[in-house]
């Protein structure tokens, strides 16, 4: 399949130009699915293959695309939201240490909606990191987050 043919791009260590038009292909392919075009996608194969490119901190697109396919695949696939979890202390890492502001802001969103489902998760993971608050929107997402954090049940 697609996904499949993708996912040997994502894990082309060594050749960043083809991860990168890999992960950007990804981006597309799940920007315009959904659970009923994008049946059998193999999220527990691709999850880990983004993390791995989220964690390239001297590449700035790569990370900022990892990132948008990974919020795309929660959108496309809800269910795949459990997978994603495992990216949360990424996730936290590009915001405590914001290099690039794309990747900040791509991190927060995807937190946002992980907080939906995982707040739990996100509340073992947070404790003793400190998060800059830099624009509107940002401090918008940040409080819905903490709104749905606030509001998690054990």
């Amino acid at each position: 399949t697609k996904a499949q043919q993708l996912l040997t791009g994502l894990q082309a260590t060594g050749d960043e130009s083809q991860q990168l038009q890999a992960v950007i292909e990804m981006c597309q392919l799940l920007v315009m699915g959904n659970e009923d075009t994008l049946g059998g996608f193999p999220v527990k194969q691709v999850v880990p293959a983004l993390i791995t490119l989220l964690s390239m901190e001297h590449n700035f697109d790569m990370m900022n695309q990892a990132c948008r396919a990974l919020t795309y695949m929660m959108e496309a696939l809800p269910r795949s939201s459990s997978v994603v979890s495992s990216a949360i202390p990424v996730f936290l890492e590009k915001l405590q240490v914001i290099q690039c502001m794309d990747v900040a802001e791509q991190s927060l969103t995807a937190l946002e909606m992980l907080s939906r489902r995982h707040s739990k998760a996100i509340l073992q993971a947070v404790r003793g990191v400190f998060v800059e608050i830099f624009t509107p929107s940002m401090f918008a997402m940040q409080k819905t987050t903490c709104i749905n954090l606030l509001s998690f049940k054990k």
